[in-house]
């Protein structure tokens, strides 16, 4: 082969290897993206569930004497400070006393609506049992809780059930994996470019 044929050749070849190279890193990068995202938001899910599952039961504790004695502005004025936090993330609320008859509800105006008045249905056996149950949402988290007095004795007195909204985690993580997508997408481009006059070079030699 001629001179000129060589170096037409490794002008050419130059290219290729530089994109097939190329095409594996972004590849090998968009699959690690895509794999830390997942990790991230479900350890996130996670975290907030074990929060307002806590939340709950904070909640449960003190409007307890409200359910005991069926005083539902009691049972408001516990629950108020949640209610008028809009870093809570409260979307709704209902309360039951322990025949199951709803006692308060709450419907925040700031988040998507839910409605939790067939809250003991659903808890089913668990709820019964004095269990706690949860249960993820697309927009919300669930949490129904048994109210428990402590007042002389230990007394299961009624159900809470708390709708928490993702909308604020979920804003989070897509501000999170965006974020993560740009530095990604610097760091590929700068990778690329290196890429393709180290190879541009060493084929040429």
């Amino acid at each position: 082969m001629s001179n000129g044929g060589t170096k037409k050749f490794q002008i050419k070849l130059g290219p290729k290897i530089s994109f097939v190279l190329s095409l594996g890193i972004i590849v090998g990068l968009s699959i690690l993206v895509a794999a830390q995202s997942f990790n991230i938001r479900q350890s996130l899910f996670d975290y907030s569930a074990i929060k307002n599952e806590h939340l709950t039961h904070a909640l449960a504790s003190k409007v307890a004497g409200g359910v005991q004695w069926k005083k539902p502005k009691i049972i408001e004025k516990a629950y108020a400070e949640f209610a008028n936090d809009p870093d809570a993330g409260m979307a709704a609320l209902v309360t039951f006393s322990n025949r199951n008859k709803i006692l308060t509800e709450y419907q925040s105006d700031t988040f998507i609506p839910y409605d939790l008045r067939d809250a003991i249905e659903r808890g089913g056996e668990a709820v019964q049992n004095e269990e706690t149950v949860v249960f993820r949402e697309p927009d919300h988290l669930v949490v129904i809780a048994p109210v428990i007095s402590t007042h002389k004795k230990r007394k299961h007195v009624g159900t809470i059930a708390v709708a928490w909204s993702n909308e604020r985690l979920d804003n989070a993580i897509g501000d999170m994996i965006f974020f993560g997508i740009i530095v990604s997408a610097v760091i590929l481009l700068s990778l690329v470019v290196m890429l393709y006059f180290i190879l541009f070079g060493l084929v040429s030699r």
